[in-house]
C-alpha cells in the first residue's frame, strides 16, 4: 500500500483543494487531537468470533513482513520494538503483516508523528498506531487486534484505554465512538510552520464535541456484526 502522491492528490482536490494542500505541507499547519477513553470492562464487539488470520507479537524479527503493505512504517518501527510498547499483528498466508495496532502502559513521547509527550492517568494504558492493509478493511480485524489485548489489560489491573484522535480523521473518529470510547475533555494542539518548525500546546474544553456521531449511530441502529475501516 503506497499513499498517494503530491500530483494525484493535486488532481483529485482542483484548484482550492491543492492550494489548501501545498498550504498545510509546506507553510503552517494546525490540527487538534482529542482525547478520548474506554472501560476495559465494556463488553467489547462480539463479531467476527474468531480469527482466521495468524496473529504474533511485533519483533525485530518480523520486519520483512511489513514489507508488502506497510513498508513506510519500517523506519520507525525498531525503535517502537525496542521501547516498552507492544505491537500486535495479524499476517496473511504469505506471512506479511495485515494489520496492527500498538499499546503501552506508560507516559509516551512521540518523536515520529506528533513531538510531544503523551502523559496516562493510573490505571490507563494507551493504544495508538493501528492500521488495517486496504484489501482487509471491513473485516472486523481491528476488533480482532484489540478484543485480546484489552482483557489481558485488565487482568492486569488497568481500568481504561486511551487513545488520540485527530479532529480531522472522521473515520478514526466514527471507529472509536463505535468501539464505545468518549471524550475525557482533553485536547493537543500541533503546529507547523514551513514545514519543519513544530510545537503544541495542551487544552481542556467543555462539553462533548462528538456526540453529533453517538446520535447518528443511534438513529441507524446497532448492527451485530462489527465491520470497521481502519
Amino acid at each position: 500500500m503506497t499513499e498517494p502522491t503530491l500530483l494525484e492528490k493535486i488532481r483529485r482536490k482542483g484548484l482550492m483543494g491543492t492550494l489548501r494542500v501545498l498550504w498545510a505541507r509546506y507553510i503552517y499547519r494546525h490540527d487538534e487531537l482529542i482525547w478520548m477513553e474506554r472501560a476495559l470492562d465494556v463488553p467489547p464487539p462480539p463479531y467476527p468470533r474468531k480469527c482466521i488470520w495468524r496473529k504474533e507479537r511485533i519483533t525485530e524479527a518480523m520486519l520483512p513482513a511489513f514489507d508488502r503493505y506497510f513498508a513506510r512504517y519500517k523506519p520507525a518501527l525498531p525503535t517502537l520494538i525496542r521501547s516498552d510498547s507492544i505491537g500486535e499483528a495479524c499476517l496473511d498466508d504469505d506471512g506479511q503483516v495485515i494489520g496492527m495496532a500498538w499499546f503501552r502502559t506508560k507516559d509516551y513521547y512521540d518523536d515520529q508523528t506528533y513531538h510531544c509527550w503523551l502523559r496516562l492517568p493510573p490505571g490507563r494504558i494507551y493504544q495508538f498506531a493501528g492500521e488495517v492493509a486496504a484489501p482487509y478493511r471491513s473485516t472486523g480485524m481491528p476488533v480482532l487486534l484489540q478484543r485480546e489485548r484489552w482483557q489481558a489489560f485488565l487482568d492486569e489491573g488497568f481500568s481504561h484505554s486511551r487513545a488520540v484522535v485527530n479532529m480531522n480523521n472522521s473515520p478514526a473518529l466514527r471507529m472509536h465512538v463505535k468501539f464505545k470510547f468518549e471524550e475525557v475533555g482533553e485536547s493537543i494542539h500541533l503546529y507547523c510552520l514551513f514545514n519543519c518548525l513544530k510545537f503544541h500546546r495542551y487544552s481542556r474544553y467543555d462539553g462533548k464535541r462528538l456526540e453529533h456521531l453517538s446520535r447518528r449511530r443511534s438513529s441507524v441502529g446497532e448492527t451485530p456484526k462489527t465491520e470497521v475501516e481502519c
